[in-house]
């Protein structure tokens, strides 16, 4: 698949959906990226999630299929802030967006749905599985040549995905999903809290 080669998957944190400042914010960093797919964790929504399985033992496959239902809804939240742009549940519907100039936002409950089944590369079903590798896996799928991690901390000096897993920057599958794909695209990080345009 190389329909989205000149693409970038835009995989954004959920803890900045508890910026006032993210829409616009947002919307700036955009206007420097070209064709823009973005995907957006789960935050908060998430994390009731993780409740929810501490208090009732929901194991890790139930659990998983909710978490990924909280990034749909996150997912449906950034459509509400962000100007010209659409959700999409289909490779197809992300062309077309892209071809219109809109800027698609992945459902990744039905992304996940539709190409885990033919998929070479597992995406284990546990807590260590977050939306930073699900992305990650996204934009092997599809063959996204960037993805950029939006964040909203800077990257420690230490570049070693690793290290920074063990420092909870990203999730601990990050590192070990890098090396079974094959399809890495180039991945860059930015804090949209100290983004600076010029």
């Amino acid at each position: 698949m190389t329909e989205f080669s000149e693409s970038t998957l835009v995989k954004i944190g959920g803890s900045l959906l508890e910026w006032p400042e993210f829409p616009v914010r947002l919307s700036q960093f955009l206007d420097g990226i070209p064709s823009p797919i973005l995907i957006v964790g789960g935050g908060k929504t998430t994390d009731v999630v993780r409740r929810w399985d501490e208090l009732y033992q929901l194991g890790e496959e139930a659990s998983h299929c909710l978490a990924i239902s909280s990034l749909d809804l996150t997912a449906r939240l950034l459509f509400q802030l962000l100007p010209n742009s659409q959700l999409c549940d289909s490779s197809i519907s992300c062309l077309n967006l892209l071809n219109y100039k809109k800027i698609p936002i992945i459902l990744p409950g039905q992304w996940i749905a539709t190409l885990e089944p033919d998929s070479t590369t597992v995406l284990p079903h546990h807590w260590q599985t977050t939306s930073d590798s699900i992305a990650l896996w996204l934009s092997a799928e599809l063959r996204i040549s960037r993805l950029i991690l939006l964040k909203s901390v800077d990257l420690p000096e230490i570049w070693d995905w690793n290290e920074i897993a063990e420092l909870e920057l990203i999730d601990a599958e990050f590192p070990r999903l890098l090396k079974r794909l094959n399809f890495n695209p180039s991945i860059s990080w930015e804090n949209l809290r100290s983004y600076d345009q010029s």
